[in-house]
């Protein structure tokens, strides 16, 4: 059942949004709410961000994209909102240390081979959007960074959120990721990244 709902890439492959150019992408103003079924998020206060938005069906796909300061430095953001299939459902919705270990298993599944050394991954139920909320963090060293320069790695530092909701009118469950990345040397990130990603999980509104 779980595989059926958990459709999403785990955080190690965001990553792929921040190598690809941004030609044909659509720029956003600081502080702009993009609204998607179920939620809306707003757009950062700093300039510079830019977005692209794919719709498959009824399924939506959205990545938000910074360059930072330096050649090195870039800043990720990740939605994907999908309706549940009904036959995914069919026994009814999952418990939670069930919904808890297929996001474990999920990310486990699909971790990107050699590229990256993990250095810490955890996976938490907090039921901060919905009843059925797990929070992921990770911290892993990309070693094949396209934009490293002449070091060794790059940090990658991610945090997501994963959840299920039921809109109030009575239309299919909705399942949703919502990450945040930053990827640059780790004197760019700094000891603030906890901060920046709360600052945008803290503009999350889900509106059923």
């Amino acid at each position: 059942m779980l595989r059926r709902i958990l459709k999403f890439s785990p955080v190690f492959l965001w990553i792929a949004i921040a190598a690809c150019g941004t030609t044909g992408v659509k720029s956003l103003e600081p502080g702009q709410r993009v609204e998607l079924p179920g939620i809306s998020i707003r757009v950062p206060q700093e300039d510079g961000w830019v977005y692209t938005h794919d719709v498959r069906g009824n399924d939506h796909f959205v990545s938000l994209f910074r360059r930072g300061g330096s050649p090195t430095y870039t800043f990720v953001t990740n939605v994907q909102v999908a309706q549940v299939p009904p036959e995914a459902l069919a026994d009814g919705m999952p418990d939670p240390e069930e919904f808890l270990s297929g996001i474990e298993g999920n990310c486990r599944a699909n971790v990107a081979g050699p590229r990256f050394e993990v250095v810490a991954d955890s996976h938490r139920l907090e039921p901060r959007f919905a009843d059925l909320c797990v929070c992921s963090e990770s911290t892993a060293n990309d070693t094949e960074a396209a934009n490293k320069g002449d070091a060794d790695h790059l940090v990658l530092k991610a945090k997501a959120y994963n959840f299920l909701i039921e809109p109030q009118d009575q239309s299919p469950p909705l399942v949703v990721h919502i990450g945040y990345t930053e990827r640059g040397k780790e004197q760019e990130i700094g000891p603030d990244f906890d901060l920046r990603a709360e600052r945008f999980f803290a503009a999350v509104d889900v509106t059923r």
